[in-house]
Order: C-alpha cells, then structure tokens, then sequence
C-alpha cells in the first residue's frame, strides 16, 4: 500500500510539472505559425520581447496560477471525493477563455496577430488540463487509499456515521 500511495503522490507532481508545460509550448507554436503565416519582419528587439512575453505568460503567470489556486482547487476536490474529469476541464474551459482574453488584451496593437495568437491559445489551455487529468487523475483513485502523500497533510477527522 505505501508504495501504491507514493506512486500516487509521483503522479499528482508529475502532473502539475508537466500539464502546464503544455501551454508556453502552445503559445510559441501560435506565435510562431502566426508570424510566418502573416509575413511579419521581425527585428532583434521584437524577437527578444516576443520571448520575454512566452516567459512572462506562457511559463511565469501559468505556474504562478497552477501553484495559487490549481493546487488548493485538487487538494479540495480530492478530500471531497469530486476529483474527475468534469472538475478538471470545466474550471480548463473557462480559463483557456480568460488566457486567451489576457492574452489578446497585451498583444492589442496589432488585431489580426493578436486574434490569432489569442484564438490558438484556447486549445493550448484545454490540452493542459486534459493532459494534467490523464496524468495526475486518472485511474488513481479507487478504495479508501488516499490520492497521495501531499492529500494526508490534509487529513480531517473521520465523520461518525450511524450504525444499524
């Protein structure tokens, strides 16, 4: 049993390390099918502020967000007993919009790149937390195991039931 729970607890980590991971790749990809699709010149400056931007937003404000209210939203839903597949993709869902919408809201200058580059972000999003379901969620609950190591820290006295 301890060492099914650590395989558990390996999988709730690789899953916040990894499912992010998948949107600052999504956003370079865009940006870059994007460029090359509207023909844009790009200088040295606007290359070098193009990959700050893939930092700032694809790899700082994902993790940032991950860390602040992703991990406290599964520890919940995990002690509650309402981790699936619905819990994860329909809080994905709304977030790849306000990605996308924050997303266009700093690339504004220009309409049609920043549509575009907006636009290629929402699936980016929505594949993160797919991703993140399948490697942290799926098949790894079941009985009365806890989910991980990181969940027992978090461990509530059993509810007195009623007996007949």
């Amino acid at each position: 049993m301890g060492s099914r729970n650590w395989f558990r607890g390996l999988r709730l980590f690789l899953g916040f390390l990894v499912a992010p991971a998948v949107v600052p790749l999504t956003l370079h990809v865009a940006l870059s099918v994007t460029i090359a699709g509207l023909g844009l010149d790009l200088t040295a400056q606007t290359t070098r502020s193009l990959r700050v931007f893939e930092l700032t937003f694809g790899v700082g404000m994902v993790y940032l967000c991950m860390f602040c209210f992703g991990l406290p939203y599964i520890v919940l839903l995990a002690k509650a007993d309402r981790l699936n597949v619905r819990t994860i993709m329909i809080p994905a869902l709304i977030l790849s919009w306000v990605y996308s919408v924050l997303v266009y809201a700093v690339l504004q200058q220009d309409f049609s790149f920043a549509g575009t580059v907006a636009a290629a972000c929402v699936p980016g999003v929505l594949l993160a937390g797919l991703c993140f379901y399948f490697l942290a969620v799926w098949r790894s609950h079941g009985g009365t195991v806890p989910m991980s190591p990181l969940l027992e820290a978090y461990s509530t006295p059993p509810r007195p039931t009623l007996q007949v």
